[in-house]
């Protein structure tokens, strides 16, 4: 296959998929947040979810505007003032990141609240109150996008003659130092990392409780311990529980693959941008930018099915649109 075949397969992936997916994921979380201000937060996992959305709302927004982008890589415009791989970079792919880490450990303080309810159900109100939820979401929020924010520092605007049209045109510029590479080493590879095993970590306390769990209910049952069955409502906790660990699961299985480009850019230096791999690093980022989007798009599919509050006032919601 030449080169030429290959970014134009890459780009119409990026324009058809990945408009469609972002499209959807848009309205999906438009949909989940309005849920859950219905719904109310006198539960702290609610808040959690919240943030969640938001960040996925951002992710699959500027997903579509990737998209969008995409368009000036086919048509090549001659008079356009920004060299569209370069606009679709500083503009599109870069602030993508930034809030698909949020997403990231917004989801592991979500499965680590979880983890907490199910190995000490008795402290986990003491833990995890509405404030301290509120404080942490807010906290990762904001730590995770001034932190990552720093990932301009090693790129910049810079005006460059384009040859093929005769015109000035702005281009997307490295310069890498000493400082920017430690710092590029820590935020895509060792924080990745510690954000994949949290979640695998938690993942597997989940799985390993709610088996416990549904055992231990099962005995409740056949004894009448009704003061520590109101107290921790068992029934109730494994189904945030098991909606967490599939939250987590599909998380875990459309964010891995990214991960692992991540820390093969870092390790292998023309895995980049602009680089002498640039052509794989564009095709295999496509597939797994669209998995990253896709996970941001469907956790509306996850809540509907396992929560019913949610769905009884996801339902209340769409009967209101249809009426009016």
């Amino acid at each position: 296959i030449s080169d030429e075949a290959l970014e134009f397969s890459r780009v119409a992936v990026s324009i058809l998929f990945l408009g469609l997916v972002s499209l959807f994921g848009i309205v999906a979380n438009v949909f989940v947040i309005a849920v859950l201000r219905r719904q109310g937060f006198q539960e702290s996992v609610n808040i959690s979810l919240l943030g969640l959305a938001i960040a996925d709302l951002c992710c699959v927004t500027l997903a579509l505007w990737s998209s969008i982008c995409n368009i000036f890589l086919i048509g090549q415009p001659r008079d356009f003032s920004f060299e569209p791989y370069s606009l679709l970079t500083m503009t599109g792919n870069l602030p993508r990141v930034i809030f698909s880490r949020v997403t990231c450990w917004i989801t592991a303080l979500i499965a680590l609240e979880r983890c907490i309810c199910v190995t000490l159900p008795f402290r986990v109100k003491v833990v995890f109150t509405l404030k301290t939820t509120l404080a942490a979401t807010v906290a990762v929020f904001l730590a995770v996008l001034l932190g990552y924010l720093s990932i301009f520092e090693s790129r910049h605007w810079a005006t460059r003659l384009d040859r093929t049209s005769n015109t000035t045109k702005y281009y997307m510029v490295f310069s890498t130092t000493d400082w920017t590479s430690h710092l590029t080493s820590l935020l895509f590879l060792a924080l990745p990392i510690t954000n994949i095993l949290t979640l695998m970590i938690c993942t597997l306390i989940l799985t390993v409780s709610l088996s416990a769990s549904s055992n231990w209910r099962e005995s409740a049952r056949s004894s009448k311990i009704k003061r520590e069955k109101r107290a921790i409502n068992p029934t109730k906790e494994m189904r945030v529980s098991k909606m967490v660990l599939i939250l987590t699961l599909i998380f875990i299985a459309c964010n891995l693959p990214s991960n692992m480009l991540i820390a093969t850019r870092t390790i292998v230096p023309e895995f980049q941008e602009i680089g002498k791999l640039q052509k794989l690093f564009r095709v295999t980022h496509t597939f797994a930018f669209l998995l990253e989007t896709t996970s941001s798009s469907i956790n509306v599919f996850v809540y509907y099915r396992m929560g019913s509050k949610f769905k009884l006032e996801f339902l209340k919601m769409i009967t209101c649109v249809k009426t009016r």
